[in-house]
């Protein structure tokens, strides 16, 4: 989580100073996706994942845009991360 949180406000911080309005267009079309799921009560994190991955690669840093992908693959597979989801998830959590 620490790490996940390092990483990610690096590279927002990085991508405010980087970011074209092509990278804007798609962070927003990644949030509607988001607002889709959460309306129609799936547990994906796809719009999430989007979103999290179009601030990476507005860096237009390749190596930091791998260090994401890891970052989410490590999270897909890890015990914690599926509880965290799960609540986050839950009905109650959103009300």
């Amino acid at each position: 989580l620490q790490a996940r949180q390092l990483l990610e406000s690096n590279i927002a911080e990085f991508a405010a100073m980087q970011v074209t309005p092509g990278d804007i267009v798609k962070m927003r079309a990644a949030l509607e996706l988001e607002r889709e799921e959460l309306a129609s009560g799936t547990a994906d994190c796809n719009g999430d994942e989007k979103f999290h991955m179009c601030i990476a690669e507005a860096t237009q840093n390749s190596v930091l845009v791998d260090m994401l992908k890891q970052s989410w693959e490590r999270r897909e597979s890890s015990p914690m991360w599926k509880k965290l989801h799960s609540h986050i998830a839950g009905q109650d959590y959103r009300e």
